[in-house]
């Protein structure tokens, strides 16, 4: 039901800038009330975040459903205010078509392939430019 159970706490540099990268519970849609009021405590994590960054798999046929499942659940849980780099990851294996499609829904999403690498040094740069005061 979630992509991913236990929250990971990890320490990312990049250039002279460290984060705290939390990675929550993945989101499924139609998920039970009751799951999403048993990781509730794992969920508000975003709610404290200087920015949400949100990682869809762009090869999943149904990833811009997922983003608005998540939207819905960041409304639900009061961290709909918290800025969100939505990164489509998969661009190695997602069809070109999709990828761009996803870009033209939302232009600032950062397309990456955390296999191969392509993308992550936008990523890092837009890291670096979101929460950087």
């Amino acid at each position: 039901m979630f992509a991913t159970l236990d929250p990971t706490v990890r320490r990312i540099s990049t250039g002279d800038l460290t984060y705290t990268v939390t990675d929550t519970v993945g989101f499924v849609r139609h998920l039970p009330h009751q799951l999403v009021d048993a990781f509730r405590s794992t969920l508000e994590e975003v709610t404290r975040s200087d920015l949400a960054l949100h990682v869809v798999d762009a090869s999943a046929p149904d990833a811009l459903d997922q983003i608005t499942t998540v939207h819905g659940v960041l409304h639900e849980i009061g961290a709909r205010d918290v800025p969100e780099l939505l990164v489509l990851n998969k661009i190695d294996v997602a069809p070109a078509e999709w990828v761009d499609a996803l870009c033209r829904v939302h232009p600032h999403a950062v397309p990456v392939s955390a296999r191969t690498g392509a993308g992550i040094d936008h990523l890092r740069v837009e890291l670096a430019r979101r929460v950087r005061y």
